[in-house]
């Protein structure tokens, strides 16, 4: 949950990104106001990031686990 809350924090703090709600769990959502979430999955995937794509409203599925503690700095300088 560490990383999590890592997680969480480091997409906040992206200009034109912010995590929906505020989960309680180790799944949250990526979205904006201002930028096409779909593209940046896009951009991501160039990176090796899959993200799972969802609608109504657009955002991008984040399930973490403990393998990504090791990976979370990367993503997030990636993202």
């Amino acid at each position: 949950m560490e990383t999590v809350k890592y997680l969480q924090a480091g997409v906040n703090a992206i200009p034109g990104l912010k995590v929906l709600s505020d989960p309680e769990m180790s799944v949250f959502a990526i979205a904006s106001d201002t930028l096409d979430v779909y593209a940046v999955a896009d951009e991501l995937s160039t990176r090796g990031w899959h993200l799972d794509r969802q609608h109504r409203p657009a955002t991008l599925h984040v399930t973490v686990n403990f393998v990504h503690t090791e990976v979370a700095e990367e993503f997030l300088r990636d993202l």
